[in-house]
């Protein structure tokens, strides 16, 4: 063999060899879940998953479904969240803490929904906030505190705002908004369930822009109209929390 054919043919080996190293046909090691699709097998008992040698979190698995206590767990070791599984649905108490140990969260669940009381409490273990929830619906009922104890009672108002241009333009605009500047808000035509509870699958979402809905409407000359607006509104609180306050406008509108 001469000394140009030994080269060409290490070339080529070195190239095909490089080549396979990219190619998504190899075998590969097959991850536990995937090992387990692949022979039908379901999971039982206690199943612990690691990063880097550190437990992160543990569930337990009943013919393949999670039943009873999951923890995830802080870098540290302590335990971040406590939940509960029925039949591979939330059931019970999900207890969120901070690294410290101090309870963070409660939220009670129901067959998978949020069902209670949802409390937020500060690091020193006072309480923040109690959220009520029926079926997955949030309470308008929701009680925030300040870190000496006492209720937040200064939550903003909806405030209503008609603007006459018929004459100019023959638009009557009706603008809707928080009484201060607030996060993440929403308007909603409709009423609240069993006056309390909100169900936006029941209700009309308004059109927001910058924290204002607008209302835009073209009465007819000679027409009056007279409307009862039921609005509810939502927005973020700083503490992460989500509050909900109703208004009712009476609108009189003359197109003369």
């Amino acid at each position: 063999m001469t000394l140009s054919k030994f080269l060409f043919i290490v070339g080529l080996s070195t190239l095909l060899l490089q080549s396979c190293e990219n190619f998504s046909w190899l075998p590969k090691e097959q991850t536990k879940d995937e090992k387990e699709a692949k022979e039908g097998t379901k999971r039982n008992g206690l199943y612990t998953k690691k990063s880097k040698g550190v437990v992160v979190s543990q569930v337990n698995y009943v013919d393949g479904k999670k039943e009873g206590k999951a923890i995830n767990f802080f870098p540290n070791g302590k335990e971040e969240l406590v939940l509960y599984y029925k039949n591979n649905i939330k059931h019970g108490t999900a207890t969120t803490y901070y690294e410290s140990g101090v309870v963070k969260k409660e939220t009670p669940y129901v067959d998978g929904v949020k069902h209670g009381i949802q409390k937020y409490y500060f690091s020193n273990g006072k309480i923040s906030a109690e959220i009520p929830f029926q079926n997955g619906l949030q309470s308008r009922k929701t009680k925030e505190y300040y870190k000496s104890g006492k209720q937040i009672t200064d939550q903003p108002r909806i405030i209503v705002k008609e603007i006459d241009r018929l004459k100019t333009s023959g638009e009557y605009i009706v603008t809707i908004q928080f009484a201060k500047k607030v996060r993440n808000v929403k308007f909603y035509n409709g009423v609240l369930q069993q006056g309390e509870y909100l169900d936006i699958s029941e209700l009309g979402e308004m059109d927001v822009k910058q924290g204002v809905a607008r209302i835009v409407l073209h009465p007819a000359p000679g027409t009056f109209i007279m409307e009862k607006l039921n609005i509810v509104g939502q927005y973020k609180t700083n503490k992460g929390t989500y509050h909900i306050a109703t208004k009712v406008h009476n609108l009189a509108i003359e197109n003369i």
